[in-house]
């Protein structure tokens, strides 16, 4: 039996991170890997780089990574559907200004995705899709798309993060032409958006064929993260947003 966690989303909340490696150390899976996104929003985005870096723990590029490691133009900073584009570029903005030239170099050398043999079980681990750090899949998307990406990704087990919400959904199945594949998503260690302000991580369990996929929510103190926040200037809505475990408006 071999178990692996899975973090993602982190988003520069160094205290959030803190309690989920010491949950991580307590429980003590055999691999830990990161679905990426480790800045923007938090106000700790080097400390976090650093702390990721000093674990050794293999991560893959999330967007928000790729944007600060590139030094996207503030004008073209992708903003998803909905949000305040003032709030969101004001934020890249922000980390783009604190970041170090150490830190924007290993973002910029992050992979796009990581593979993983566990046994007989291979696992794929992404930011959005394997098609793009920046597609979303939601589980209760359509099960063609499933299907398609299932299709494209060839594992056994798809892990993701970039909704922020935790789920996972298996298509196909046993001695089809795919298989059963199992899509996962980790959540989100630094900005849950499932109106939970717990920190979430995701524990895979790998016996042989079988995979069992468990989301663990932990406790931090979001009122330090808040603290440093308003100490940097960043905007009232954002610290909302962490508190209630909510989209950012």
């Amino acid at each position: 039996m071999t178990k692996v966690a899975v973090l993602s989303d982190i988003h520069g909340n160094l205290q959030a991170l803190r309690a989920v490696l010491d949950d991580v150390h307590r429980q003590g899976p055999d691999f830990v890997v990161c679905a990426g996104d480790l800045v923007v929003y938090g106000p700790f985005p080097n400390e976090c780089v650093a702390l990721v870096r000093a674990c050794k723990i293999v991560t893959v590029m999330g967007n928000r990574d790729w944007a600060v490691a590139v030094r996207q133009p503030g004008e073209g900073y992708a903003v998803p559907v909905g949000r305040r584009r003032e709030v969101e570029v004001g934020l890249y903005g922000w980390t783009d200004r604190t970041i170090s030239e150490e830190n924007r170099a290993f973002l910029a050398g992050l992979p796009r995705r990581l593979r993983l043999r566990v046994g007989q079980t291979e696992l794929l681990v992404v930011h959005g899709t394997c098609r793009s750090p920046f597609e979303y899949l939601r589980v209760d998307d359509d099960e063609s798309l499933f299907t398609e990406l299932a299709e494209v990704s060839r594992a056994d087990v798809i892990v993701a993060g970039h909704t922020h919400v935790p789920f996972w959904r298996r298509v196909g199945e046993a001695g089809g032409p795919l298989g059963e594949v199992l899509f996962a998503n980790a959540g989100s260690v630094g900005w849950p958006k499932d109106r939970r302000p717990e920190a979430a991580y995701l524990e895979l369990t790998v016996n042989g064929r079988e995979v069992r996929a468990e989301t663990r929510r932990i406790a931090y103190p979001v009122e330090e993260t808040v603290a440093a926040m308003r100490q940097a200037g960043l905007p009232e809505t954002l610290m909302e947003a962490l508190t209630l475990g909510t989209e950012i408006r």
